[in-house]
């Protein structure tokens, strides 16, 4: 199974993609052990983010507000107020992975990463209720770490002294993590919280994944022409922006369109692999060539893509498949010495998928043997071919 991600605050799952297939995907690079039984990984990207976010406070806040202060202490303070932002989104991230187990669905793991955190699931939540309930716990935890480090800075009495500054942020981040991700638009998780609200009110997910994606690529369109004006000149806007604003408005709308866009695609994706099956995607076309044909001539037939194929006969039975990428991988001299059944792979070796096999099921296949290409039977009969490339086409439909 592959999770599609929620930065900084969101957890969703998909069905296994087909390659090359619109897909958010993010694999852990580092393994940091578990924590409360869900497996806890960190992304190479979320160094970027943990420099970014120190050199911030290393060079602006901490010299400005604790002037008396070492360069070596304001860094190790720097340091300590980015780990524990991250902490705070971790557990943003699990609450949303231990709600999801709680509700009985399987959970990959948390990973940190550029943008935040994500909690990868393996499966989507079956009720509007359910995905209400996971998509709500996140930013109710930002929401009570507020609360907290909110506690502690009042406790701290003076917003100048090294725990008050600290607090101070702590909370800050905190009530900017949860209130951003109840924003309506993908990839957050106030998205997930209209959509499973439209879903339990018309009863039809792939609708209201529809709806909500709509609105988040008007979201995205409306902050590109919001940068992009403002950009060019007119002070039309209630707000003052600088160009470097202006940038990440535009960014940040781009992100979302993105994101709207491919939330959805996700959604057409699961809908036709888990109600499709092979004979909906299959071509009823394939090549047939000799067992006595030479590579060269077998080339020829199937023309110029590498992932072209055919069925080798002998006496009208299949005895074999060979594969233009294999062949034309062999040296130029033997392409006209040798034939396709010196080449073949034999027919007993070869993986085939059932007409009526859910296509879900045959991408997995595909992921298993590490082929693009499987033929497909029907009634005992080879009746065609399956290949990621047509379950893709059937999905864009």
């Amino acid at each position: 199974m592959i999770a599609v991600p929620y930065p900084c605050g969101d957890s969703v799952s998909a069905t296994e993609a087909p390659r090359n297939t619109p897909k958010d995907t993010l694999r852990s690079n580092l393994n940091l052990g578990s924590l409360l039984g869900i497996p806890i990984g960190l992304n190479y990207s979320w160094f970027v983010t943990l420099a970014v976010i120190t050199v911030f406070f290393g060079v602006q806040i901490y010299p400005l507000m604790l002037p008396d202060e070492t360069r070596a202490v304001h860094w190790m303070l720097s340091v300590l107020t980015a780990v524990l932002a991250f902490v705070s989104v971790l557990l943003h991230e699990l609450a949303h992975a231990l709600a999801a187990r709680r509700a009985g669905v399987p959970v990959q793991g948390v990973t940190l990463f550029i943008f935040g955190g994500i909690a990868r699931l393996e499966a989507d939540a079956r009720r509007p209720a359910t995905e209400f309930f996971i998509a709500l716990v996140g930013p109710l935890t930002s929401f009570v770490l507020f609360g907290l480090f909110f506690g502690f800075w009042l406790a701290a009495g003076s917003p100048d002294t090294t725990g008050g500054i600290i607090w101070e942020w702590l909370w800050l981040i905190n009530l900017a993590v949860g209130a951003i991700n109840l924003a309506p638009a993908f990839p957050f998780d106030g998205a997930r919280l209209l959509r499973s609200s439209i879903w339990g009110v018309s009863g039809s997910f792939q609708r209201a994944s529809q709806i909500t994606a709509t609105l988040g690529q008007a979201i995205g369109y409306a902050l590109i022409a919001a940068g992009v004006v403002s950009l060019l000149g007119p002070d039309f806007l209630p707000f003052e922006l600088d160009s470097l604003d202006e940038l990440w408005l535009i960014l940040i709308g781009l992100f979302l369109e993105n994101s709207a866009r491919s939330s959805y695609q996700q959604v057409r994706m699961n809908e036709v692999l888990q109600t499709q099956n092979a004979s909906d995607a299959m071509s009823r076309n394939f090549d047939l060539v000799s067992r006595e044909a030479t590579v060269d001539e077998a080339l020829q037939s199937l023309g110029e893509k590498d992932n072209a194929f055919a069925f080798v006969t002998e006496d009208s039975r299949v005895i074999g498949i060979v594969t233009a990428a294999a062949m034309k991988a062999l040296p130029a001299a033997e392409l006209g010495g040798k034939t396709t059944s010196e080449v073949m792979v034999p027919a007993g070796d070869v993986q085939v998928v059932h007409s009526d096999e859910l296509l879900a099921e045959v991408v997995q296949r595909m992921d298993a043997a590490k082929v693009d290409v499987m033929p497909v039977i029907e009634d005992g009969r080879l009746a065609g071919l399956v290949s990621r490339e047509q379950i893709t086409a059937l999905i864009d439909k």
